[in-house]
């Protein structure tokens, strides 16, 4: 009998930013609320805990946000968004 296993390939992404490059992506990482569950709140919170292991730090980026934060609604189904 033929059997068939699917296994997801991870898309890896390695990006070369600047120091203010890297200071914004993570104000606006640190800055996004929602369910750290079921919401793409989760991967913001990575990404700015990866730049943060990396020494990014931006305390002055996020003090010149108009507004807070962003907020992301849960993805439907709970699920992850990956199909």
């Amino acid at each position: 009998m033929a059997a068939a296993t699917l296994k997801k390939a991870e898309i890896v992404v390695t990006l070369t930013l600047t120091g203010p490059e890297a200071r914004v992506l993570h104000a606006l990482a640190g800055s996004v609320t929602g369910s750290s569950e079921h919401s793409p709140r989760k991967h913001a919170d990575a990404i700015w805990t990866a730049l943060g292991v990396a020494g990014i730090s931006s305390y002055t980026e996020r003090q010149l946000f108009k507004h807070d934060t962003m907020h992301f609604r849960d993805y439907p189904g709970g699920s992850d968004g990956e199909a």
